[in-house]
C-alpha cells in the first residue's frame, strides 16, 4: 500500500500478487481481508475504479463485522475517493462524513485531515466552492498541528484551482506554486490521482492566461518559496510571520525540517538522518534541500547543506 501510495505501481502489484499467494496457504478471514484492502488500494490508484469501489466494499465488510474502528476508517476514506473519482459524489460524502462523525467522537485528527480533504474536493464536484473552502481550511488548519506536508499540499492545489475559477489568478499562482514545492519536499505530486490532472491543467490554463507568462512564473516561484508554515497561513488568509527574499531570509521550519536541521548540524549524512529518523532517504533529503534553500541559522552554511544533501 506504501508503494501504491508513492506512484510505484509495479512494485505495488507484485506486492500485492505475493501476499494473496501466502494468503492462500492461510484459513484466515482477516488475512484475506487485508490482502483484498491491498488490492483495492492498488485499483484505486491505478485508475481501476469500479474494482477498487467493489474491493474496498468487501474489506469493508469484513473489518466493520470485527469491530476494527481504525481499518474502517482507512477503508472508509479511500472508498469515498474511489466513488468520488468516478463522478458518484453523494456516495463519497457519505463515506467521507462517516470518517467526520466518528473522528471528532473519538479527538482523532489525522484521518479526519484526509476526509476533509477528499470531502471538499467532492464537494466542489457538486458545484458548491464557498462549503469547499471551507472544508479545506479546516484540513489546512490540521496539517500545521500535524505537521502534515502531503496533505498540505494537495490541499493547496485544490484551493488554487477555486481561485482560477474564481478570477483570483495571482492567489492562485502562489498557491500553485506552494503546493508543487511541498509536494517536491515529500517526493509526491499534489496531483495524487490522474484524473484530477485535469483540474491542474485547466487551473494553469487559465492562470497562465490571465496574467501572462511572466507574471505567472513569478507568482508560482512566489509561492515555492513560501515554506509550510508560511504557504498554509497564506491560503488562510493570515499574514505570516517572515516572508522569502531576494536576498534569502530566514523563513519557518517544519518540526521535522528543524530536527533534520539539527541532524545536519552535528554533520549526519541523509543516510544517517534517515536511520535516525526512521524515514526514507528521499525524504531526509527532501528536507535538507528545503532547509538549506531557505539559508537556516545556526546550523551550517549552505554550501555544506547542498554538499550532504548529495551524500549518500
Amino acid at each position: 500500500m506504501l508503494a501504491e501510495l508513492q506512484g510505484d505501481l509495479p512494485a505495488g502489484t507484485a506486492l500485492v500478487e505475493e501476499s494473496r499467494t501466502l494468503a492462500e496457504q492461510m484459513d484466515e478471514p482477516v488475512v484475506h481481508a487485508r490482502v483484498t484492502l491491498a488490492d483495492g488500494f492498488l485499483a484505486l490508484y491505478s485508475g481501476e475504479l469500479p474494482r477498487a469501489c467493489a474491493r474496498l466494499e468487501e474489506a469493508l465488510e469484513v473489518f466493520a463485522a470485527r469491530g476494527d474502528l481504525s481499518s474502517r476508517i482507512w477503508i472508509l476514506i479511500n472508498l469515498g475517493l474511489a466513488y468520488e473519482l468516478q463522478g458518484d459524489a453523494p456516495t463519497a460524502i457519505a463515506c467521507h462524513q462517516q470518517v467526520l462523525d466518528i473522528t471528532e467522537a473519538h479527538g482523532e485528527s489525522v484521518y479526519r485531515s484526509y476526509s476533509l480533504w477528499a470531502m471538499g474536493v467532492a464537494v466542489l464536484q457538486q458545484g458548491d466552492p464557498g462549503r469547499a473552502v471551507r472544508l479545506l481550511e479546516q484540513c489546512l488548519r490540521l496539517t500545521r498541528l500535524l505537521d502534515e506536508l502531503l496533505t498540505a499540499a494537495v490541499t493547496l492545489e485544490v484551493l488554487a484551482w477555486i481561485a482560477a475559477d474564481q478570477d483570483s489568478a495571482g492567489r492562485a499562482a502562489v498557491l500553485m506554486g506552494a503546493a508543487e514545492a511541498l509536494g517536491q519536499t515529500v517526493g509526491r505530486s499534489p496531483v495524487l490521482f490522474d484524473s484530477l490532472f485535469i483540474h491542474h491543467e485547466e487551473c494553469e490554463r487559465q492562470t497562465r492566461r490571465a496574467l501572462g507568462e511572466r507574471t505567472f512564473e513569478a507568482g508560482r516561484r512566489e509561492g515555492a518559496a513560501l515554506g509550510f508554515e508560511q504557504a498554509v497561513a497564506y491560503a488562510l488568509g493570515e499574514h505570516p510571520q517572515a516572508t522569502a527574499s531576494s536576498t534569502g531570509s530566514v523563513t519557518s521550519l517544519t518540526k521535522r525540517e528543524r530536527q533534520v536541521a539539527d541532524l545536519v548540524a552535528q554533520g549526519l549524512t541523509n543516510k544517517a538522518i534517515a536511520a535516525q529518523l526512521v524515514i526514507s532517504q528521499r525524504t531526509a533529503q527532501g528536507h535538507v534541500d528545503s532547509a538549506a534553500t531557505r539559508r537556516v541559522p545556526n546550523t551550517l552554511s549552505l554550501t555544506r547543506y547542498r554538499a550532504l544533501s548529495n551524500e549518500s
